[in-house]
């Protein structure tokens, strides 16, 4: 909870950016793609969503799998902590 009330800190919308702007883009591109491919939105909103949430995770997985190592280098460096501890956080 530290490390999400850390990272937007400065933001008033929050953690909630992250789900805001992802139902922007689904709904979005939802609305665009069903009227260039002529598909009912009943058919292809679930699909697209499903497609966008889960290359967000996967995405966001890799991302920050790395850069939970990298920015906690000097800490790592300095303590004999298991790595799982900086994973976990």
């Amino acid at each position: 909870i530290q490390d999400v009330a850390s990272r937007y800190r400065g933001s008033i919308l929050g953690p909630w950016w992250i789900t805001l702007t992802m139902g922007a883009l689904i709904g979005g591109m939802s609305l665009l793609y069903a009227q260039l491919m002529h598909l009912s939105l009943q058919a292809y909103v679930p699909w697209m969503s499903c497609g966008i949430v889960l290359w967000g995770f996967i995405s966001g997985t890799i991302t920050e799998g790395c850069e939970s190592f990298a920015s906690a280098a000097s800490i790592i460096r300095q303590t004999s902590l298991p790595l799982f501890t900086f994973v976990f956080r």
